[in-house]
């Protein structure tokens, strides 16, 4: 029986007949995954110019040129997330160019290059507090137990940042120095009694005196003698 024959065989040319109302026996069915995946690589990698060959090579290339796009896109992103920052009004910036100290900024939205510029937010409206209790000496041959408290602010935050490297340590290295001097010209005596306001002063004033010689950008703005005592045994 010929093909263009009533109910003859198939078409050679790969049309099958009229079955259920389907025309020229195109059956579509539900869209292919790797398919549409292949065409998603193929926009990728036309959008930052992958190249392609032919065949699996070709569609190699593109899924390459797709992921090196994307991971491209996702650094710009990082980077331009990372160039932008916000200072509030109790900080300061200090800004490194390769390390080096480059500016300051102010309360506000700013912008630094990523990788190269460096910041350090330096708060310089918080008052600050450091404790300090040791046992010394005094000037008449006794041993007294002292609470020492010392509040301070950031003065000047470039300073403070990179003129030394432990400011809070550096602090307390000082008061122990400027207390152990004054407690080891004054008399037991006055130290647990009245005279612990003018220790305190004393104190006060050595102490800022060594901070500024050491440049550290500290402002005090308190000390006080919390307690005075003999030791307990």
């Amino acid at each position: 029986m010929a093909w263009n024959e009533p109910g003859g065989g198939k078409d050679p040319w790969g049309n099958g007949g009229n079955n259920g109302g389907n025309k020229g026996g195109n059956n579509q069915g539900p869209p292919d995954l790797d398919e549409a995946l292949k065409q998603l690589m193929a926009k990728l990698n036309g959008l930052f110019g992958g190249k392609g060959g032919g065949g699996d090579k070709k569609d190699n290339n593109q899924s390459v040129g797709g992921m090196i796009g994307i991971a491209a896109l996702v650094g710009v992103l990082f980077l331009g997330f990372n160039a932008v920052y916000t200072l509030d009004e109790k900080e300061r910036g200090v800004v490194l160019l390769l390390g080096k100290y480059d500016r300051i900024e102010g309360p506000g939205l700013h912008f630094k290059w990523p990788m190269a510029e460096t910041l350090i937010r330096i708060e310089t409206t918080t008052v600050r507090k450091e404790n300090i209790e040791e046992r010394m000496l005094t000037e008449d041959n006794n041993i007294v137990e002292i609470e020492l408290n010392v509040q301070y602010r950031v003065a000047d935050p470039v300073a403070f940042a990179l003129r030394i490297e432990n400011p809070r340590l550096t602090l307390q290295h000082a008061a122990q120095s400027a207390l152990r001097h004054d407690v080891g010209s004054t008399a037991m005596d006055p130290i647990l009694t009245s005279g612990r306001e003018a220790t305190a002063e004393q104190v006060k004033l050595r102490l800022q005196s060594y901070l500024d010689r050491y440049q550290t950008g500290i402002q005090l703005t308190n000390v006080n003698v919390k307690d005075a005592r003999p030791p307990s045994q």
